[in-house]
């Protein structure tokens, strides 16, 4: 089954989401406080302060939820995701972290595929040698945010960069980044710093996630390295598998998700092991085909692919490009 996908924008402390306004329109977009859009999502977004019941929960186009399409939940969830300043530092479980401190079957390991980049953009991600687990702590205690970030690789970024950033690495996107994420399902996470860059207060709850100040420092894993192991550890170096398809992310080398890249014009055919994917059509128009249906697509589409597994996936682009998030 294919299932075109509704707009599902959710609330975050930080600003953006112009270009997701752009790439859904083709028109210009205004920043705000919804620079998210959960694609497919069976999971809620934690939102402390501003809570709203069911928020983050996908659909359709023709309005049925994706938790009751897919009962027992999907195992990624993919957003498109627009910085327009700094995201506060952040750190993310591990599944096994997940497991015994959040009880939770799935930790946040993510990925980010720059689709576009700002002239000055870049990401923050990893810990420099010198770090020491005391040094991070007396940066929260004090509130040290520029000793924080030099505590972190800075990269720049560029369209067509594929970052990786497993369990427990710190790290924080630098505004000006239009982005697919590909994660985890959950919106479990741990953030050093009290107020955003644009002055918004968090509350004690979003900064811990329930763990407490004493535990929240548990889920950095105080590994250092150089700049060079760090950029060859989380940017990806994609893999041509044909003259229509690369690999940006390989599953089978992490154990989580794999993200490829189609680019048809004519007709292509693949078929795949995951039952389910989420595709986003960048640009141009065409039809897909699987079991026996074929749906019209065309620049911005979102797309929950399920059944995926039990025949081939049929393109035809006039042409059409597209990212594909599979679940491994």
């Amino acid at each position: 089954m294919i299932d075109k996908l509704a707009d599902n924008r959710v609330y975050r402390s930080y600003l953006g989401g112009s270009r997701i306004d752009e790439f859904l329109t083709g028109l210009p977009g205004k920043d705000g406080s919804y620079p998210e859009d959960w694609l497919a999502s069976t999971v809620e977004a934690f939102n402390p302060g501003h809570e709203i019941p069911g928020e983050g929960l996908g659909r359709t186009v023709d309005g049925r939820l994706i938790r009751d399409l897919v009962p027992n939940g999907l195992p990624i969830l993919v957003k498109l995701l627009d910085a327009a300043q700094r995201l506060v530092i952040q750190v993310h479980p591990t599944r096994a972290f997940a497991r015994e401190r959040w009880h939770s079957p799935v930790g946040k390991t993510e990925s980010w595929y720059i689709l576009k980049a700002s002239p000055e953009a870049c990401v923050y991600i990893g810990f420099q040698p010198e770090i020491t687990r005391r040094a991070w702590e007396e940066c929260f205690q004090t509130q040290n945010i520029s000793r924080m970030l030099g505590f972190l690789h800075r990269f720049s970024v560029k369209p067509g960069d594929c970052i990786f950033v497993p369990g427990g690495v710190p790290h924080a996107i630098g505004g000006g980044c239009l982005m697919i994420e590909t994660q985890e399902p959950s919106d479990l996470m741990v953030i050093p710093e009290r107020t955003t860059p644009s002055g918004i207060a968090l509350a004690d709850s979003k900064l811990h996630g329930g763990l407490g100040f004493e535990g929240m420092m548990d889920c950095f894993s105080f590994e250092g390295a150089t700049r060079e192991e760090a950029h060859h550890r989380f940017f990806m170096q994609p893999k041509r598998l044909d003259d229509s398809c690369s690999c940006l992310l390989n599953g089978r080398e992490n154990g989580l998700f794999s993200v490829i890249r189609l680019s048809v014009c004519g007709n292509y055919t693949r078929s795949f092991s995951q039952a389910m994917g989420i595709a986003v059509v960048l640009c141009g128009h065409g039809t897909l085909e699987l079991n026996g249906q074929t749906v019209e697509v065309s620049s911005a589409d979102r797309l929950l692919l399920r059944d995926l597994n039990q025949g081939d996936l049929h393109i035809h682009g006039e042409p059409l490009d597209i990212v594909l998030a599979l679940p491994d």
